[in-house]
């Protein structure tokens, strides 16, 4: 059975049964979901045992696009600068290669999360999965 991966959060509460009592997620949790990079850490509601990554507040994002900006200058500034020069080595480049793409991944992260509806959450375990799991 298809389940939706997407459902509207208000106020805080489990989108599922509605209650307030909720919590962060421990990552550590054996709960199926992946383990990657979020802004904002996942909830679990304790009545259901459901486990969703709440929307993301436009400040973040757009705090979060910004320090993506700070870090691609700051990685690619000393690199420009030295173009020139013989003097970079190629674990300098390598280093500046990679901090580029981890300024591009950070700057992927705030403008996807800026462009998502605010009301909408995504599920990571739905409670008609959350036997199966245990």
């Amino acid at each position: 059975m298809k389940m939706n991966k997407f459902v509207v959060v208000k106020d805080g509460n489990c989108p599922f049964c509605h209650c307030s009592d909720v919590k962060k997620h421990n990552p550590g949790h054996q709960s199926g979901t992946p383990n990657n990079f979020r802004i904002v850490s996942d909830k679990v509601c304790e009545s259901c045992g459901a486990i969703w990554s709440p929307p993301v507040p436009n400040w973040l994002s757009v705090l979060t696009v910004l320090f993506g900006v700070m870090l691609l200058v700051v990685a690619t500034g000393p690199f420009f600068w030295l173009i020139d020069s013989r003097h970079i080595s190629k674990f300098g480049k390598l280093a500046t290669v990679l901090f580029v793409i981890l300024s591009c991944g950070i700057i992927w992260t705030g403008v996807r999360s800026l462009i998502r509806p605010k009301d909408v959450a995504q599920v990571r375990l739905h409670p008609n999965e959350v036997e199966s799991v245990n």
